[in-house]
């Protein structure tokens, strides 16, 4: 596993890789820093995450080309569980919305 780790004084940051296994003895109590005579100690650190897990944004306008409608017409739906809950009201299933559930 990579740590990011950064030093209490010179703020300098560095990925640390270690086994999970000597996380406690390595990472945990932390690292000297030793960079440039630096007597600071490299503490872990946590970062927000470098992307959103969103689910794709449902499309306004209709239905999909693959929600079996009756007599083909449009559904305007405002997101994909109520249009899950208005094709399982009928029987019926979209691929798109099956893919995220």
């Amino acid at each position: 596993m990579l740590y990011p780790m950064r030093c209490d004084i010179c703020k300098r940051e560095l990925d640390i890789g270690c086994p999970m296994l000597d996380y406690d003895s390595i990472v945990k109590p932390g690292i000297k820093c030793g960079y440039k005579n630096c007597a600071g100690i490299l503490r872990r650190f946590f970062t927000p995450a470098k992307m959103i897990i969103n689910r794709s944004p449902f499309p306004g306008k209709g239905n999909e080309v693959a929600i079996p409608t009756n007599h083909g017409e449009d559904m305007s739906f405002r997101d994909k569980s109520e249009a899950r809950d208005w094709l399982g009201e009928r029987g019926l299933m979209s691929k798109w919305i099956e893919n995220d559930m």
